[in-house]
């Protein structure tokens, strides 16, 4: 899979697996570690690409190959294209330690009756974006890597498109995904971590069949899986550890993943996962496993995702672009899943506007699948796909029971009506049943937590009432940045329900402390319906907190600077970052939201701004390289002089360690000659004498985001 940075593969030469368009992402991943994991070492008794398999192995094999073409979550309406070319990035920062928890205090109230939490102060990441890599070199470079990634960002897109490549490659002469022979097995989090109770090999066989059933033409001995296979290993690519519900379950596999990783094992591991909180990943990490996380959409692919999935009607694609820039959807169709969601909904509502934010999206794309008509099942639609989407979210109940249990609880259903009910939900729900008798499955998990919020916000009493304990308890929650994702969006979904409940909540906020301001902001950046007045009477105090120079506000200005359906954003932000008063990082914060979200009139001058802030050898380092790091996403136009600025961070006698190799990562992007001076300068501090351990071990940490001869 050879690419080119930022080009997307439309002639993907290993055949077209089929899914919804996310596939068409790139993905990338910005490094999260401190030490490099080693690079694999050559095996001399590996088997070769077309060594002999026995007949259960090569089952297995055409079976991933089948079952790629009908998975991952095809969502109804959704083409069927042909693959892109997936990219792979290093993170910066994370570790592979474990991170100890900070410690919490306990919660009291407040005079107001709520809960207060003091937070501790988050770890300050740096944000730059590493070079980026290709599933091979990954693959060639580490033995076992954990990719991370948001909802809808392609996680299970990888694993099934890896393991079929490289199913395919034992029947095929395409070129291999990795230089390795290996002999896939791909398998869910969920099926694999119900059956922990068993012995390893056992346990992985039972997934096996109850994933890939009848496409299997022969079973899969768990002895098959105590050694490699013609000299070959393993490569097990387990999918989706976030969505197992139980978070003892989620450690437990991953400790076992860890044990099987160990050096002399016949498997090499792929896990994919949404971000988890705390030391969750930290076992298989010590075992030597590499962090990777997926990117986003670019503008670039955004393009040529339009072009590709309006083939059939080329004059649609510049009018979908437009849509999405009228809204300001443009960071949200970042995500690939909302991009194939807002694709649909275009498709659908014709000349209509796009919505304008995730909730009112997703809900588009729900009643664009509430086709089927039953008179027996229609009175319960909601609540039963919402309890669903509750169920999914808390527990790993399967769902096929839960909606029967559901169903005779709240109904008296007669004739046939089990395989009619589960029939029902699959035309009117999103969701699937991959096989007769099998599993209910969410197209994606991100619509059972769409509709788990739903079912929450409903049972929230109107008015709102700070002191209710429902509410108290929700506006805690919703206050923790890691795990209060859920609890944001029941409030935002709680205010969409009930539009006149918006400004009530958004008042009871700013009365708050700081903690209650950023949580305000944040639901400002989820679009809550506020009306104007409570608004603009946050903007100012939103705008008392940009004027500061601490943590705090530049968070909350970041939060807010995403509430494009406020009329006025566009002219405070241009105030802002015109008043010469305010810190500097405050003012790059608003050009950076002009110049890059709102596009507007206003965009040029943001421009400008930014270019006056890399090009000043009196501005701070920081601030230097925070307005490149913008420029690099206004457009190829802009990357000259943001280029420009990095090389000048580079030798600047103000930039410590950590700001060389940040310029030096973000540098290495721009071209061969660029990522030349980039090496030069960071083995230079290496091979410094006069350089402090500390200030070659960050050197050498960020040399070996983009140089693979650094790992030798």
């Amino acid at each position: 899979m050879s690419l080119c940075s930022g080009a997307v593969d439309s002639t993907n030469s290993a055949g077209d697996v089929s899914g919804y368009v996310v596939q068409a992402a790139n993905l990338t991943v910005h490094g999260d570690f401190v030490v490099p994991g080693e690079a694999p070492v050559p095996d001399a008794a590996a088997g070769t690409w077309d060594a002999r398999l026995p007949a259960e192995v090569e089952s297995l094999l055409r079976a991933q190959v089948a079952a790629a073409t009908e998975l991952p979550y095809r969502l109804p309406g959704a083409r069927r294209p042909s693959l892109a070319t997936v990219y792979v990035r290093q993170d910066l920062g994370a570790g592979t330690e474990e991170q100890p928890e900070q410690p919490r205090e306990t919660p009291v109230l407040d005079g107001r009756s709520g809960l207060v939490e003091v937070v501790p102060r988050p770890v300050t990441r740096p944000s730059v974006r590493p070079p980026t890599h290709t599933v091979r070199e990954a693959l060639d470079r580490d033995d076992h890597l954990i990719v991370v990634g948001g909802p809808g960002q392609g996680k299970s897109t990888l694993s099934r498109r890896l393991s079929a490549e490289a199913a395919g490659r034992w029947f095929t002469t395409t070129d291999e995904p990795l230089t390795e022979p290996v002999i896939p097995i791909r398998v869910s989090a969920t099926e694999l971590a119900a059956r922990l109770h068993l012995p390893f090999t056992q346990s992985l066989a039972d997934s096996v069949h109850n994933e890939y059933g009848a496409y299997l033409a022969t079973p899969l001995a768990p002895s098959a899986l105590h050694h490699r296979v013609a000299g070959c290993r393993w490569l097990l690519l387990v999918d989706g550890l976030d969505e197992v519900a139980d978070a003892g379950d989620r450690d437990r596999l991953v400790a076992v993943l860890a044990a099987w990783s160990a050096p002399g094992s016949p498997y090499r591991v792929i896990l994919t996962t949404r971000p988890l909180e705390g030391a969750a990943l930290a076992p298989l990490q010590r075992s030597g496993a590499t962090r990777y996380e997926l990117q986003p959409f670019d503008e670039a692919a955004l393009t040529a995702f339009a072009h590709s999935w309006f083939t059939d009607t080329p004059d649609s694609a510049p009018r979908f672009l437009r849509q999405i820039r009228d809204a300001y959807l443009g960071e949200m169709v970042t995500v690939p899943l909302l991009a194939t969601i807002a694709a649909i909904i275009f498709t659908e509502h014709g000349d209509r506007p796009l919505p304008d934010n995730k909730y009112e999206l997703y809900e588009a794309y729900l009643r664009y699948l509430r086709t089927t008509k039953s008179p027996q099942f229609d009175s319960i639609r909601d609540s039963l796909l919402e309890h669903l989407g509750r169920v999914r979210l808390e527990s790993d109940t399967p769902l096929v029971e839960a909606a029967k249990t559901w169903v005779t609880t709240h109904l008296s259903p007669t004739g046939e009506w089990e395989e009619a009910l589960l029939a029902y939900l699959t035309s009117v729900g999103p969701l699937t049943r991959p096989r007769q008798g099998g599993n209910l499955r969410f197209l994606h998990h991100s619509f059972a937590e769409h509709l788990a919020a739903t079912a929450d916000a409903r049972q929230l009493p109107t008015p709102f009432t700070p002191p209710h304990d429902a509410f108290r308890r929700l506006l805690h929650a919703a206050r923790d940045e890691e795990r209060g994702h859920h609890a944001r969006a029941v409030l935002l979904h709680y205010c969409r329900l009930n539009p006149t409940e918006a400004d009530p909540v958004l008042v009871h906020l700013h009365e708050g402390d700081a903690t209650a301001h950023l949580l305000a902001a944040r639901l400002l950046a989820g679009h809550i319906p506020a009306t104007a007045p409570p608004v603009d009477a946050f903007l100012d105090t939103a705008r008392a907190w940009a004027m500061t120079t601490g943590l705090g506000g530049r968070r909350i200005l970041s939060q807010v600077s995403r509430a494009s359906h406020h009329p006025l954003l566009v002219s405070w932000l241009t105030g802002l970052s015109r008043d010469v008063a305010a810190p500097w990082p405050s003012r790059i914060e608003a050009a950076t939201a002009l110049a890059t979200r709102l596009r507007g009139e206003q965009a040029s001058e943001a421009v400008e701004l930014l270019r006056m802030v890399v090009n000043d050898p009196s501005a701070q380092v920081t601030d230097r390289l925070a307005a490149a790091e913008a420029l690099c996403d206004c457009g190829t136009d802009e990357q000259a002089t943001a280029e420009c600025g990095l090389r000048a961070i580079l030798v600047h006698p103000g930039a410590d360690e950590v700001d060389v190799r940040n310029a030096a990562v973000v540098l290495a992007t721009f071209g061969s000659a660029s990522r030349a001076r980039a090496v030069e300068v960071l083995v230079t501090v290496i091979e410094s004498p006069l350089a402090s351990d500390a200030a070659r071990f960050v050197a050498a940490a960020g040399l070996a985001r983009f140089d693979t001869d650094s790992h030798q």
